[in-house]
């Protein structure tokens, strides 16, 4: 009886197994194109051996196949050696190339970089303060129909209120005022630094208009 092709042979299993290469893909996770490499015959595509192997070996787990039964095919086919000493893995072109005094000083500079970073960390990646003078309570009432929040943060800094920014001065500090509407009036006013987390406080100020009758008395 004549010995099927590793192509005859690999296609005979999958349609045995009601596969295609779109579920050996899936399956194995072996490139598509070398899939169509294998399947198409096409041996001088396929990548060094020790990878090539590799991508043989899943096949055969995924196709229950013998243990390197499909591999001693391909090796046959292929005409090339066995996995050993003169087969190399591609050499790594990001590997680190050219002076070594040069990435000396990369290194060197690389160590300052994270000292500076180690002791700045906190100004870079803390959470920032944050201070509201005005009101100081959580929760306030007022009589007049417009309120002026206050409070102060780092100069380097910045601070929102509802989400929209507001500019603070040289030395940190920030005012707005703000129209009320009658009832609950809701502010978040969140401090955010570069690389960092949020400091946040809500206010709630409750506008109670003072009635006419009330003015006249």
């Amino acid at each position: 009886m004549e010995q099927k092709t590793l192509r005859e042979l690999i296609i005979e299993k999958l349609d045995a197994r009601g596969l295609n290469l779109e579920k050996i893909f899936f399956l194995t996770n072996i490139p598509r194109h070398y899939l169509e490499n294998i399947l198409a015959g096409e041996w001088h595509k396929l990548p060094a051996a020790p990878y090539a192997r590799g991508y043989f070996k899943k096949i055969e787990v995924t196709l229950e196949c013998q243990t390197d039964e499909l591999w001693d095919l391909y090796r046959e086919e292929a005409e090339i050696k066995s996995s050993g000493s003169s087969d190399k893995l591609p050499e790594n072109r990001f590997a680190l190339k050219g002076n070594p005094q040069k990435w000396l000083w990369v290194g060197v500079a690389g160590l300052f970089v994270i000292i500076y970073l180690g002791f700045n960390a906190y100004e870079l990646i803390g959470i920032p303060p944050l201070e509201v003078r005005n009101p100081l309570s959580a929760t306030v009432i007022s009589i007049l129909p417009q309120y002026e929040l206050r409070g102060k943060i780092e100069p380097k800094d910045k601070v929102f209120v509802n989400g929209e920014e507001v500019i603070a001065d040289k030395d940190g500090g920030f005012s707005a005022s703000y129209d009320l509407h009658s009832g609950l009036n809701t502010f978040e006013i969140a401090a955010r630094r570069f690389l960092g987390r949020e400091a946040k406080m809500v206010k709630q100020i409750i506008y109670q208009p003072v009635a006419a009758e009330d003015v006249q008395k």
